[in-house]
This record gives structure tokens, C-alpha cells and sequence, in this order.
């Protein structure tokens, strides 16, 4: 097998149509694992340079298997080397991953691993974030020996998904008395008050005011939570305009919005897999709040989805209670894998983020929960505005 690491963004942004019909023939299907995913990401979101390694056959040059990573320097006394996945910051990539051939994962796996370990001076830390806990590649590493390896569980990061049933009636049959009432109750009332709407963008040209609805109703649904919305910055419009416009042309995006009398009142906002749908996003107007709106449109996308013959609906990250009341089937739990190196950075960089885990855990038990929202309100603000200042690639 011919073992390759990608530094260089162009080479990165050329391997798309190779990339594509890797995706289309690797066991597990995942648009966070898509070129369109990780080259959008790039351009917006992404600092330092590439670190993507790729796996080919030897007799063929075909296109075997890739690790999506990137390398930066965190600033320090040593400055340190992380190599991280691409897609693992800012964006909530779920399920990140190295990415095989259906039947060669293991050979691909392996080569990979060993280019990483081999390449020892080029980085100080590997931090591989939200991997799986169950998928095959976070086994293969738990099990290959590493020297120093770390896993980190956090239980918080945990991933409901719901196996979809044959019909919609199954469905609600397998769902409390209170919730099924509430799918029924929550349509009937909106219906009663007047026309409403149900709304699939599937228009390349209609997206740009999709995308300034769906701004107005994520800035609404994240006030609404207590959360700032200026976390809704210009890199996300701007992260998020391109990657619709590419995953609407893969035949990826489902974007679906609510209307009453003709107005936006709600949208859900999916990728697709093969056979999978996966929750990214939601938000709603605050006027509706009352009448449950996010939670209608949910049903309405999830009784499509069983109609369009889908298998499984993922909730990704996040164990919120309206998830549960759709009864999931389980959960898929997030790990980070962290590799160390045997250097002086690497020692001091993860000295340095130990002391400020306790900090704030200080912090919690000693400062009251009113300041503490009011400093993170104040942070995530500067967090915005720096992420705004981010040159793409």
C-alpha cells in the first residue's frame, strides 16, 4: 500500500471526485466524512495547513482509504504541534473518522497509524475528537498497542439515533400516550388557526433565502435557550451558504421549513447517508413558541423520512429532552483518542490544559451560576468575533 501525507491545501481541494467515490464505497456512510463537508470547512473555518493521509493500492493507484486530520501550532513556552480531524472545531462534525474501502478498513487502519507514529517530529499531541466509541477505526486504535494512548469519555457527549419503523402508525404506536396525543394535538391546532405549510428546498436558487430565514429562526431558537446569538456570526452564514449550495447538488441536504399563511415559522435541517438522516440544526420563531412548532415540524420530517423509506434517524450530539420523547432506540457515544508525544511541549501543553480544567471546576463550585452565564455570554461574544477574523484558505 502507498502511504502519502497531504500538507498542502490545493492537493487537499483537487482529491474530490477520488474522495466521492471513496465515500460511495466505504461501509459507513457519513457526510461529516464527505470532501464537501471537510473542504467547506477549510475554507472557512480551517488554520494551519492539512495533515491528510491517504492510502492507495499499490498495483492499481486507486483511492483506498484516508485520515482527514490538520496540524496547527497552539502558542506556549514550548509552543506545541496538535494534529487534529479536519471538521473537529467549530462546526459539530459527529462520527469523524479514517475512511476505507469496504473490506480493506483494517490494512488501511494499520497504514495509517504507522504513517502518523513514523512521522513522530512533525506534531507533539494527536487529539482525534468525536470519534465513535463503537466504530471499528476507535477499536482498532483502543486495541493497536499505543504507547501513552488516552481516551476521554464524556458521558454529556452522547448521540441518540432512532431506528425507523415500516410506517408512521408504528411509529406512534411505540411512543407514550402523552407524546402521541401531542403529535396530534400541536397539528390539529396550528391547522386550526389558519394554512399550513410544509417545505422541502430543493432549489439551488432559492437557498440564499432559505439561508437568511434560517439564520432569523436559529438566532430566535438560541436566545430563546438562554444562549447568545451572536454565536450565529458571519463565518456561520458564510460556512453554511457554501456547504448547502454543495450538499444540495450530492443530493445531501434536506432542508425543511414550517409555514403558516406563507411565513417561515420553523425549519430542521438534515444531512443524508445512505439509508441514514442526520439532525444537524433546528430553531423556530419565538412568537410560535406556545404552539410547539419545532416539535410538529420534527414529526412531519420523521413521518417523511419513514415514507422515503429511510432506516434510521440520527439526533447527534446533545441529550435534549425533546430527543427522548421519540423513544430512540440507543445511543452512540463520543470519545477523543489523544496520542502523545515524548516531547517537552506535548508535557506542557497537557500540564497547562490540567490546570485549567481545574480552574474551572473551581470555578462551578465556587462562582454563582448568574455571573458564570453572564461571563460566558461575554466569552462567546469575543469568541465570535474572532472566529469572523479567520482567513480561509
Amino acid at each position: 500500500m502507498e502511504v502519502k501525507i497531504i500538507t498542502s491545501a490545493t492537493e487537499f481541494g483537487g482529491l474530490h471526485d477520488e474522495w466521492s467515490s471513496l465515500s460511495a464505497e466505504a461501509a459507513r456512510d457519513n457526510p461529516f466524512l464527505t470532501h464537501e463537508w471537510l473542504q467547506t470547512w477549510w475554507e472557512v473555518h480551517g488554520h494551519g495547513e492539512p495533515y491528510v493521509i491517504t492510502c492507495r493500492d499499490v498495483a492499481s493507484a486507486e483511492l483506498v482509504g484516508i485520515l482527514p486530520l490538520f496540524r496547527f501550532t497552539v502558542r506556549g513556552l514550548p509552543p506545541a504541534t496538535v494534529v487534529r480531524f479536519m471538521g473537529s472545531e467549530q462546526v459539530s462534525s459527529d462520527f469523524l473518522e479514517c475512511l476505507a474501502r469496504r473490506g480493506r478498513e483494517q490494512e488501511v487502519y494499520a497504514a495509517c497509524l504507522d504513517a502518523m507514529l513514523a512521522d513522530v517530529r512533525a506534531w507533539d499531541l494527536i487529539e482525534l475528537q468525536d470519534l465513535e466509541e463503537d466504530a471499528p477505526f476507535c477499536r482498532f486504535l483502543a486495541t493497536a498497542g499505543i504507547s501513552g494512548l488516552e481516551t476521554v469519555r464524556d458521558p454529556g457527549k452522547c448521540c441518540p439515533y432512532l431506528e425507523l419503523p415500516a410506517s408512521w402508525e408504528m411509529l406512534l404506536k411505540g411512543l407514550s400516550t402523552k407524546v402521541r396525543q401531542r403529535v396530534g394535538y400541536y397539528r390539529r391546532a396550528l391547522e386550526r388557526k389558519g394554512e399550513v405549510g410544509f417545505e422541502q428546498v430543493a432549489d439551488p436558487a432559492a437557498l440564499a433565502g432559505a439561508l437568511d430565514d434560517l439564520v432569523r429562526l436559529r438566532r430566535d431558537r438560541l436566545d430563546q435557550k438562554g444562549l447568545s446569538s451572536v454565536r450565529v456570526t458571519d463565518a456561520y452564514r458564510s460556512f453554511h451558504g457554501r456547504i448547502m449550495t454543495r450538499m444540495l447538488a450530492s443530493g445531501r441536504l434536506r432542508l425543511y421549513f414550517l409555514r403558516f399563511e406563507g411565513e417561515r415559522i420553523a425549519f430542521l435541517y438534515l444531512y443524508a447517508g445512505t439509508g441514514r438522516l442526520f439532525f444537524y440544526q433546528t430553531g423556530f420563531d419565538r412568537c410560535w413558541s406556545n404552539q410547539s412548532v419545532g416539535f410538529v415540524l420534527l414529526g412531519m420530517v420523521i413521518e417523511r423520512a419513514i415514507a422515503e423509506g429511510e432506516t434510521t434517524f440520527e439526533f447527534l450530539r446533545g441529550a435534549e429532552r425533546y430527543k427522548y420523547e421519540w423513544n430512540p432506540s440507543g445511543e452512540r457515544q463520543l470519545v477523543d483518542m489523544i496520542i502523545p508525544g515524548n516531547t517537552l511541549a506535548a508535557h506542557s501543553l497537557r500540564v497547562r490544559r490540567g490546570t485549567v480544567s481545574l480552574v474551572r471546576g473551581w470555578v462551578r463550585r465556587v462562582v454563582p451560576e448568574q455571573f458564570r452565564k453572564r461571563l460566558q455570554k461575554a466569552l462567546s461574544a469575543r469568541e465570535a468575533d474572532r472566529r469572523d477574523t479567520v482567513p480561509s484558505a
